[in-house]
């Protein structure tokens, strides 16, 4: 004698297959974009790349450069910078200390250079004052550090052990075009 179940299940293998699908789809899901929603908090270097770029833009579109005309840097408050002078009047930072000067802590390692890119080869000539507002190379006979030139690079450099993070600003500076580096570390 054929018995029939009084309460049928009403599930098919279609049914199955489809919630099967949507399950490991929605496993795939979660296992594809969790790591990329923590990723942010695990990257070290990502306070040194905020940092870099904060002190580049200030320093080309204000502390160096009239706000009115960024990138173009004034040479008489770029020369004061490097220097490590008080501020001439006219240029938009006012404190004394190179750390102070770019608003970051000392306990963040930061060397900033000024420097002539050439295209061709990528090579870098460091950038100097000549101690009458004239700019040349660092390498040229005219640039003489100890009778008032300044070479454009302040704060040391970092070590080849260490991981460094660099912003670049192509400026103007004295008719030429150079570039701004900020390595932070």
């Amino acid at each position: 004698m054929k018995t029939t179940d009084p309460t049928p299940r009403g599930q098919t293998t279609l049914d199955f297959a489809i919630a099967m699908g949507v399950f490991l789809l929605t496993i795939a899901f979660v296992f594809t974009f969790i790591p990329s929603l923590t990723a942010p908090f695990i990257d070290g270097n990502q306070e040194q790349t905020a940092v870099a770029d904060r002190v580049a833009s200030h320093l080309v579109e204000g502390s160096l450069a009239d706000p009115n005309d960024p990138y173009v840097l004034n040479v008489t408050c770029t020369t004061a910078f490097f220097a490590d002078n008080t501020a001439p009047a006219g240029c938009s930072y006012d404190v004394d200390g190179f750390q102070n000067r770019i608003g970051v802590s000392n306990r963040a390692d930061v060397n900033v250079t000024l420097a002539r890119v050439d295209a061709a080869t990528r090579d870098k000539t460091l950038l100097c004052d000549t101690g009458d507002g004239t700019v040349v190379k660092a390498d040229s006979a005219d640039c003489d550090p100890s009778n008032d030139g300044v070479v454009y690079q302040i704060g040391d450099e970092p070590s080849d052990r260490e991981s460094v993070t660099v912003a670049r600003r192509v400026v103007t500076i004295d008719g030429q075009d150079a570039t701004l580096l900020v390595k932070v570390w």
